[in-house]
């Protein structure tokens, strides 16, 4: 039985086991990675420099931000560079990437949580749904404000929660 190399597409010999497979990783291959001669170089780009191309795509072409999230898009880029992560909305902002929380009906602190939550990322959340092809519109400043309110009400009774339910 024949196998072939899936990096050089040389025949091999099978017989049972993947020990002549290994060897031939080994003497051809096995170097050439240890070495950095994995991808060529000519074909490998910097996680900036494939930034600053989108970014000016999307700006020279006037592209809605949200092309980014088009599951054609990304398996575009997969193709392109297997290794490259597409940068979030909010690290285009500047701020550490959160993840929004969801309230649960069990768990009392979790409505703090999650309003909590919305209005630190309010910013990248107006960002997001105002690129988005949606009817959802995102909260407006009176709502952000009774939020906030909010935030300062429970504030001290998930301290509470969390001094009570703690280990002593």
């Amino acid at each position: 039985m024949k196998v072939k190399c899936l990096l050089c597409h040389k025949e091999l010999t099978y017989s049972n086991n993947t020990s002549s497979m290994i060897r031939h990783y080994r003497a051809i291959h096995e170097n050439a990675q240890s070495a950095g001669s994995g991808p060529d170089t000519s074909q490998s780009f910097s996680k900036t420099t494939v930034d600053e191309a989108l970014v000016n795509m999307v700006v020279k072409d006037s592209q809605p931000f949200s092309i980014v999230e088009d599951v054609g898009f990304k398996e575009l880029i997969h193709a392109l560079d297997p290794t490259y992560i597409l940068p979030t909305r909010q690290k285009q902002m500047g701020r550490p990437v959160l993840k929004m929380i969801i309230e649960v009906d069990t768990r009392w602190n979790s409505t703090f949580s999650m309003l909590q939550r919305l209005y630190e990322v309010r910013e990248p959340v107006g960002a997001a749904l105002a690129s988005l092809r949606t009817d959802i519109t995102p909260p407006k400043s009176l709502e952000y404000a009774t939020i906030k309110e909010a935030i300062q009400v429970l504030a001290p009774f998930q301290q509470a929660t969390v001094e009570l339910s703690g280990e002593k």
